[in-house]
């Protein structure tokens, strides 16, 4: 059996300190980065990342022109490869186990097609 994989994604407006945050928070997921892919959805143009903006490896970054965080998603979904596509917010600290226990809830009942974390 494949593994399952995970897309993240993430829209951004000129909010590029707290995604940092937030990716930090992704490259510590109890989930190994290879089966992880990040899409920052970046929706300002004329804000492009700051020049010493890094990204992880199993990240990309496409903008995309109409404005709103659903524009941003919708264009990432677009590209998005994984088997789950996981949503959160630039300013958001994704728990490291948030990965794993995604996958988890949805291999323990195949019924499942949507879950969503609360606290």
């Amino acid at each position: 059996m494949n593994a399952i994989k995970v897309s993240v994604i993430i829209p951004t407006y000129n909010d590029w300190g707290p995604l940092r945050i937030c990716l930090d928070a992704l490259s510590v997921q109890t989930l190994p980065q290879d089966r992880f892919e990040i899409i920052i959805a970046n929706n300002e143009d004329r804000f492009p990342p700051p020049p010493d903006f890094a990204m992880p490896q199993n990240a990309k970054m496409i903008t995309v022109p109409q404005h709103g965080s659903y524009a941003a998603r919708n264009g990432a979904l677009d590209l998005a490869e994984g088997d789950i596509i996981a949503f959160t917010d630039a300013d958001c600290v994704p728990e490291p186990q948030w990965l794993t226990v995604a996958i988890d809830t949805f291999e323990a009942d195949p019924s499942i097609s949507a879950a969503r974390q609360t606290r």
